[in-house]
């Protein structure tokens, strides 16, 4: 059994059964579907929860429920302590105990693609840094504003009504 700690201080356990899974599929919906954590393509599942924190923090109150109707915790409360740093305990202790729920071989293909996706996310995050540190504000504006325009206003009010000539 994994855990992890919220913002708020209070630790969580998590626990996956094939309890949880149907749980989750009847209780978490994507694009009106059930959400199956272990159906379908693991790589996109992963994905999936990576790139939706809202998603994330659903499937996690599922697992956490029983806990959270003992110590009284609705899912927003819940929902708001898992912010930050908390968010990514959360997570990497779910996918541990995840990865913990299948049997053996399915359970080494998903402890390296795990490997692997967090050696991909520090190399992403590495160039990002990269990229963030090399911006300067001007770069920025040009960005949102577009390049500007090299003639003056003036100019380009005298060219507006202009036509060829028809003589």
């Amino acid at each position: 059994m994994h855990s992890f700690k919220d913002a708020e201080g209070r630790s969580w356990n998590i626990s996956i059964t094939v309890n949880e899974l149907k749980a989750i599929r009847n209780s978490v919906s994507v694009d009106g579907k059930g959400f199956d954590l272990i159906g379908g393509d693991i790589t996109d599942t992963l994905y999936q929860l990576s790139k939706d924190p809202v998603l994330l923090v659903d499937v996690l109150y599922v697992i956490c429920r029983k806990q959270c109707e003992e110590r009284k915790v609705s899912d927003i409360q819940f929902g708001e302590a898992l912010v930050g740093d908390s968010i990514e305990h959360a997570a990497d202790a779910m996918m541990e105990e995840l990865t913990d729920f299948f049997p053996h071989e399915r359970r080494e293909q998903m402890k390296k693609l795990l490997t692997i996706g967090r050696a991909a996310e520090k190399q992403i995050n590495l160039g990002l840094n990269s990229k963030i540190a090399k911006l300067t504000p001007e770069q920025i504006a040009k960005a949102v504003l577009g390049t500007p325009s090299t003639k003056s206003p003036a100019k380009q009010a005298s060219s507006r009504g202009r036509t060829p000539s028809a003589s």
